[in-house]
């Protein structure tokens, strides 16, 4: 699985990426970014994803979006976890 800096996401949020947020809501609501869709762990291993995006993750600190990004590869979905996570994120939020 392939993992970007915090910088790197900055970068590319100029654009449009999907951006999932596997926090828990009360984290993601004190403060995400605004393309950020917040999917914890328990929704997204329900959730459908298609098989020729690539799915950038990002969680506080990295961990879970590397082991959610490690699932989702094994499902055959293309992923990209940020590595440092929020916690690292030096960008605009939304609270």
């Amino acid at each position: 699985m392939k993992e970007i800096s915090t910088k790197e996401l900055e970068s590319l949020l100029t654009g449009s990426i999907d951006l999932l947020d596997v926090r828990d809501p009360e984290d993601f609501q004190a403060g995400h970014i605004a393309q950020a869709i917040n999917l914890p762990p328990m929704q997204v291993q329900s959730a459908e994803f298609a098989k020729d995006k690539t799915y950038y993750i990002i969680c506080y600190s990295g961990n879970r979006s590397r082991m959610m990004g490690e699932y989702l590869e094994s499902q055959g979905i293309n992923t990209v976890s940020v590595k440092g996570g929020m916690h690292a994120y030096k960008g605009a939020v939304v609270r």
